[in-house]
């Protein structure tokens, strides 16, 4: 299941200004810091947090899929 959320888009607001930038969740996760282009401060994300956040979601999916599998037998 690694990386079944990477291309999920999210609008990622600038602390400081507002200014929403679109990145992947893939992209977040490998890259929390950027520079707002709104503003030019550099946000950081919690890059832990996200990698757990995507992965509480990731298993999620996984455990909805093995209750899929259990109706099917």
């Amino acid at each position: 299941m690694s990386g079944f959320f990477d291309g999920v888009q999210l609008n990622v607001p600038c602390p400081n200004c507002g200014h929403e930038v679109p990145q992947t969740l893939g992209w977040l996760k490998r890259s929390p810091e950027w520079v707002c282009v709104g503003c030019g401060r550099t946000v950081q994300l919690d890059a832990e947090q996200v990698a757990r956040s995507v992965k509480e979601m990731e298993d999620a999916v996984a455990d909805l899929q093995r209750e899929f599998k259990k109706l099917g037998q």
